[in-house]
């Protein structure tokens, strides 16, 4: 799984890298421009959540749900590729 991860994030990180490259079929104006504005955009793609994030509000949060809800597998102790004979719908549908 961390080789298939990780061939993944160096293809997303090369293909990243080479977009700051102007295309030469595309009159782009500038090559400066051209990096400048896919920089700017990156900036704000990236900032806007984290903003978001930390501007927050306290009264956003339910209080009802006091922590995050894991998911069925990790409370019951079972591979999620593995009939959960407790699912009565999923377990109907698979005999």
């Amino acid at each position: 799984m961390w080789f298939v991860s990780g061939v993944g994030f160096v293809g997303s990180l090369t293909a990243f890298i080479f977009s700051f490259i102007p295309p030469g079929q595309i009159s782009v104006g500038s090559p400066q421009e051209y990096v400048g504005i896919l920089v700017v955009l990156t900036i704000i793609f990236v900032s806007v959540p984290l903003f978001i994030y930390k501007a927050r509000k306290p009264h956003w949060k339910d209080p009802a749900v006091t922590d995050f809800a894991p998911f069925t597998w990790e409370i019951e102790n079972v591979h999620p590729g593995v009939i959960n004979p407790s699912d009565k719908i999923t377990h109907t549908l698979n005999q």
